[in-house]
This record gives C-alpha cells, structure tokens and sequence, in this order.
C-alpha cells in the first residue's frame, strides 16, 4: 500500500540550519563597526538598522529550527528489525508480532496521519531440521548414521548447518526474508500437529535471526527421523502462514541426513505427503536438503515442487552446500 507522507509541524534541516547562521555571521560582521564613530551613523541609517534587525532574525531563527528539527528526527526514529521498541521520551509505538502483519511505528504526539512500515511482510521460508543421532556423524562421512559409533571428526553435520543457517541469517542479502525454524522429534513425535507449532514462527530477518540462533543452540542431536509426521506438520503451517495475509508465501525447506526411519515413515509416504502438499490450496513447495548419502531423497523433492525441483545435496562440505542451497531457495521465493 503507498503511503502519503508524514506531517510535521515544521520541516527544517540541518542544512537549512547551517546557512542562516552563516548568513547572520556575514551581516554580522557587515555591522561590526571599524571606527567608533561608525556603529552611530549605521544604527540611524535606514539600511544599517533593518540589518541589524535581521542578525536577530537569522539566529532566532536558525535555532528554532534546530529544535524543531531534533523533536522531529526522535519522532520518526524506530528500529528495523521486527518489533523493536520506539525510542525513549518519543511518545510512539512500535506494532509487530509473530502474526506475519507489517510492524509500523504511530505517529505520536498527535502528528496523526500516516504511518512508517518498518519491516515488511512476504515470501518465507519454514525450515524442518533434522536433529537425529546421525546428524552427529562427521560432515565429511557420508556412510555414518549412527555418531556413537567409531570416531566423528568434527565438524558434525549438525554444526556445519548450523553454521550454514547462521551465516545465512546474518548475511545482509537475506534481510527482508521471512525465516521460522522447527525441529524432529518433540514429546509428541509421531503426530503431525506438533510439528505444525513452530520453534520459531516466520518472521521477516533480520528480526529473527536471534531466535533461530539460540534454538539452533538449545538443540542437538538425538533420536530417529520421523519423516512423514515432520514434513505433514511443517506443510500446514507453511499454509496458515500463507493464508494468513495475501502478500505471504511460505514454502519448507526440509534439512536431514537419513532416510525416514520414524514413525513408520517410508520416502514414499512423505513423497505423497510432499505432492498433497503442493497441489493443495494453498500450494506449499517442499526443498529437501539431503546430507550425507541421501539420493533417494529427491523423490520427495520432485513431489512437493510438480516435478521441477531436484533435492540438494549438501554432502562433504555441508556448510558451503548447505548455505548456497539456502540462498538459492531465498531469491526463488522472493523473485
């Protein structure tokens, strides 16, 4: 939606402010007398006098528009990242949440009108990462699925991807970008609904970038692959974000190391789920990221985008591979 612009009672800048004190330094310096007699016969001329008036004007001038200027800079200040407080003593507010609606600062102090936007809403991405015990495998073995057997040296796959995801939220091209995270296995891992409650709810970066960090960091690996039940949940939220405004979209990006394993989950049955999922209404596209030996992974892949879309592989270097596949997804959902 475009806005008109904000009112303000008076609009002086600095600029302005700097060339009315210097002209009142020139018609200074034009009355400082270089005799005596002189500051007499100025002062009762015609010219000499609405001059000297005019000093007055300038410098009063110039510095009621410098504190007009400064009440007006506190009034339009406001952070950029989602939700973010208003500055203090500035009487305005900042509207955000994790409803995926555009934060926006109110005008305070009864300037009315308009309203700032502050991050907007739009495309996002809902990663499902992968947090079974192969994810504690060393990144350059591709045949492990199990980290409590033999030697792992570092780094794991966990915490290459979890330095792909960081350097991805911090990277500047990926402000703007919506970004939630969730994990497998919660208390109730078999069942899809949990998994359609988000760890960290779709918010525009780099507003969410902190979150995701600490969830990354809170988590580790354990357990087995839950696949079908992971995937089913994180499609549903996918679509309520999506249909939640109507410039959302929202897709999945599905992180794991292994084949399904959980849950009685089978490639085929979370390729099924992955097409559902895209030909529904709203349509979610499903990313798969395989690491590790994870080939048959782009059957699913190829179901949740109409045949299209190939998986990822983020075998060997998985940090590198990992963070070009997030890139890659970011500039398909944004353009």
């Amino acid at each position: 939606m475009t806005r008109g612009p904000v009112r303000l009672q008076q609009t002086c800048s600095r600029a302005t402010v700097s060339e009315r004190l210097s002209q009142a330094r020139l018609d200074f310096v034009y009355l400082r007398p270089r005799a005596e007699g002189e500051l007499f016969e100025m002062l009762t001329s015609n010219h000499g006098f609405v001059r000297l008036v005019m000093v007055g004007v300038m410098i009063c001038s110039a510095f009621s528009c410098g504190a007009s200027d400064s009440s007006s800079e506190r009034h339009l200040s406001a952070g950029t990242g989602g939700g973010a407080p208003a500055p203090a003593g500035s009487g305005g507010s900042v509207v955000a949440g994790s409803s995926g609606a555009s934060p926006v600062v109110d005008q305070p102090d009864g300037y009315g009108g308009p309203v700032v936007p502050v991050v907007p809403a739009g495309p996002g991405m809902f990663i499902m990462m992968d947090k079974s015990v192969s994810m504690g495998c060393s990144a350059s073995n591709d045949t492990c699925d199990n980290m409590t057997v033999g030697l792992q040296p570092p780094p794991t796959r966990w915490s290459a991807a979890t330095d792909a995801i960081n350097a991805f939220l911090a990277s500047p091209s990926s402000t703007g970008i919506g970004v939630g995270i969730g994990f497998f296995e919660g208390p109730d891992f078999c069942n899809a609904a949990a998994y359609a409650v988000p760890t960290v709810p779709i918010e525009a970066l780099p507003g969410t970038a902190s979150a995701i960090s600490s969830a990354l960091a809170t988590n580790s690996p354990g357990g087995t692959t839950p696949t079908e039940p992971a995937l089913a949940g994180a499609i549903e939220y996918a679509k309520a974000y999506t249909t939640s405004a109507p410039e959302h979209k929202a897709v999945v990006v599905f992180v794991t190391d292994g084949m399904p394993n959980g849950c009685n989950s089978t490639v085929s049955g979370a390729a099924a789920i992955a097409q559902a999922g895209y030909s529904g209404t709203p349509s979610v596209k499903t990313y798969v990221v395989g690491l590790g030996a994870t080939a048959a992974l782009d059957q699913i892949a190829l179901a949740g985008s109409g045949g299209v879309d190939h998986y990822f592989s983020a075998s060997g270097d998985v940090s590198t591979r990992l963070l070009t596949a997030l890139e890659t997804i970011s500039k398909a959902i944004v353009y």
